[in-house]
């Protein structure tokens, strides 16, 4: 299936959130769906931090526009992001109900670090598995809350992890606290180690990602229940 047109339809309410640091630098970034009237963006819970300035960037004019946080489910790993104007025009949200294994979709975000982008990529429903959307699309650092389209473009879920993590072990190596006396030759090699492995599980790809499907988003969020009503 040729998606080009489908990605020209889509591609400029696709949105790069940022988190910003009271330094102004960028900590983190991800993906989020304007919708609602114009003003309002959809992404992930984890993907926004209300100690830091949640905004988006728009590397085409080099702006920062910061949004004010309206909900956010931890639990389902849902948050909202709404901004005093308009950004963009809307996308569709429908229900994920109807749904089934090896129907095709795409997915359309800010992979990698900041700046990025945006990419496309398809891939076909997998399985459906504790209570997410399993997709064989691939799924890096920065695709988190993006959209999960349909072949009509048509948002049916949020993108919100990949396959693939670290070993407890590794992880427990990730999480150590460095110490002085450690270092060698001024270089403390846990450190060394811990930098490593986030550089892993950052390009980790498996090619399998996994999406919160809309019906379970509407169920918790009476913004989105309410704009999938009025489809």
């Amino acid at each position: 299936m040729d998606y080009s047109n489908l990605y020209k339809k889509v591609k400029d309410s696709i949105v790069n959130i940022i988190q910003v640091d009271s330094n102004r630098s960028v900590v983190s970034t991800a993906t989020g769906s304007i919708i609602g009237h114009g003003c309002d963006v959809l992404t992930c819970s984890h993907c926004i931090d209300l100690s830091l300035s949640n905004a988006i960037y728009d590397k085409s004019t080099n702006l920062v526009k910061c949004g004010t946080v309206i909900f956010d489910d931890e639990k389902l790993d849902i948050a909202i992001l709404h901004f005093k104007d308009p950004i963009g025009t809307p996308l569709k949200i429908v229900k994920s109900d109807n749904l089934e294994i090896g129907n095709e979709i795409f997915t359309v975000g800010y992979p990698y670090t900041f700046p990025s982008e945006k990419t496309l990529t398809t891939g076909n429903i997998a399985a459906f598995e504790n209570g997410l959307i399993k997709i064989d699309s691939s799924v890096n650092n920065g695709n988190s809350g993006g959209p999960l389209f349909n072949t009509n473009g048509e948002i049916v879920g949020v993108i919100n992890a990949k396959l693939g993590r670290l070993s407890d072990f590794l992880e427990q190596i990730e999480k150590a606290k460095p110490q002085a006396f450690m270092q060698i030759g001024g270089i403390d090699p846990v450190q060394t180690i811990q930098e490593m492995l986030r550089q892993m599980q950052r390009n980790l790809n498996l090619g399998i990602g996994y999406a919160v499907p809309t019906s379970r988003i509407s169920s918790a969020s009476t913004i989105v229940k309410n704009l999938m009503e009025s489809n």
